[in-house]
């Protein structure tokens, strides 16, 4: 049974979007040691400050999900260890997309409120969660949706 998610009339629910991020290579004595990947200083439409920041695992041959924030609350993630496929849903259009996320390409995926979303990671993976409410198990806004009904 998919529960059905109220949103406040005359809300336009943004759809998802990926953020390109900047590695910015370092050195020591003209030797390159690494990078740096700047997150929380970038410019990012309708920013509102980040209340959590949580580290979030897929297990192999898993799925997170789907579940939708209501009210206010967003997340940006961005992977840090392995694959994984993150799909979304605007639960007013009913649009559905497919974001790659990986290790290796600095990006940060933008999820509005109203947006569900499920991980899928054949190998696993690692997400950095940067939200704008604490999450909690059972959190009220938070809500499962069933996307096999559709």
């Amino acid at each position: 049974m998919t529960t059905k998610i109220i949103i406040p009339q005359g809300y336009i629910v943004k759809p998802a979007y990926i953020i390109s991020l900047d590695s910015i290579p370092t050195s020591k004595d003209s030797i390159s040691n690494g990078s740096v990947i700047p997150i929380l200083n970038i410019a990012i439409p309708d920013t509102r400050p980040i209340e959590l920041a949580y580290l979030t695992t897929c297990l192999p041959n898993s799925v997170k999900g789907p579940h939708v924030h209501t009210g206010d609350k967003l997340d940006r993630f961005m992977c840090v260890r392995g694959f994984c496929k993150v799909s979304t849903r605007n639960e007013q259009t009913f649009e559905k997309q497919s974001f790659y996320l990986c290790e290796d390409i600095p990006a940060l995926l933008y999820i509005p409120p109203y947006n569900s979303h499920a991980i899928d990671s054949m190998s696993g993976a690692t997400i950095l969660s940067l939200c704008t409410e604490r999450y909690y198990p059972g959190h009220y806004n938070q809500v499962d949706v069933d996307w096999s009904e559709e």
